[in-house]
């Protein structure tokens, strides 16, 4: 699948995939001839994966700033 397919499916916007690759927290994909990266569903769960952390993340902290960091 191409990006755009792979970002829809994951609800994850294609910057953020880009991103991710460029960070090595994703796999490269192959290439095509046509030069397109070329995504499989190893990707798709490594993204739903990423992305659920993120959320889990954005979570820990709201309940930090709300309630003061955890060491106190």
């Amino acid at each position: 699948m191409k990006i755009g397919a792979l970002s829809q499916q994951a609800d994850v916007p294609v910057e953020n995939i880009r991103y991710y690759e460029k960070i090595e927290l994703m796999p490269r994909p192959e290439r095509g001839k046509n030069g397109y990266r070329s995504y499989r569903k190893a990707h798709l769960e490594r993204l739903q994966e990423l992305a659920s952390l993120e959320q889990t993340l954005v979570s820990l902290q709201r309940a930090c700033s709300s309630t003061g960091s955890i060491s106190d």
